[in-house]
């Protein structure tokens, strides 16, 4: 949690730390060489995160109606998220307050031992989105350290704008704004 925090103080769940704790003692249960009381979550359990939403009232899949591409290459280190074309009106569920919205594609790498390798977020913006107009495919790319030998997550958020004299205000302190992981890599 602490990696990602970046972006999960774009949205706002009270009951997202329950629900990821949840998710964590399942990882734990996962372990079968230690005895109760000393599991420890391994990287092999990181799939059991794929398709967790941070924001449980603004789910990935009642906020975009499209299928992402995500890609993650361990031998380069480059994760990218392909986002193929939208038609706002089409394919978003969105508040009807808002006038832009904007993508966040963040690869996390997430270190079991952080003397052999260092947890690190990476992040990649779209520029503001008007929600009346067509917008083109686009990737957003991130670079992790090449041959990283911990698991990666890449996380799709999705936040919310309403444009008054050239600022973007974020709607009602993020309630509306989606963040989910899409893809889980482990080594």
């Amino acid at each position: 949690r602490d990696v990602l925090r970046p972006m999960i103080l774009q949205t706002r769940d009270p009951k997202m730390a329950i629900r990821l704790n949840s998710r964590l003692f399942r990882m734990i249960k996962t372990d079968t060489d230690n005895l109760r009381g000393q599991r420890k979550v391994n990287a092999s359990s990181f799939s059991l995160l794929r398709d967790f939403n941070f924001n449980e009232s603004a789910p990935l899949g009642n906020t975009l109606f499209i299928n992402v591409v995500p890609s993650i290459d361990r031998a380069t280190g480059v994760v990218v998220l392909n986002i193929p074309e939208i038609i706002p009106q089409v394919h978003l569920g969105k508040t009807k307050a808002a006038t832009h919205f904007r993508f966040t594609a963040g690869a996390a790498l997430i270190s079991l031992d952080q003397e052999m390798e260092s947890s690190n977020l990476q992040l990649a913006l779209s520029g503001y989105k008007p929600i009346t107009a067509a917008l083109a495919s686009m990737d957003l790319t991130n670079v992790l350290p090449a041959y990283a030998i911990s698991p990666i997550l890449l996380v799709l958020g999705i936040s919310f704008y309403q444009e008054v004299n050239d600022v973007y205000y974020s709607l009602n302190n993020g309630a509306f704004n989606t963040l989910c992981i899409v893809a889980v890599d482990t080594p």
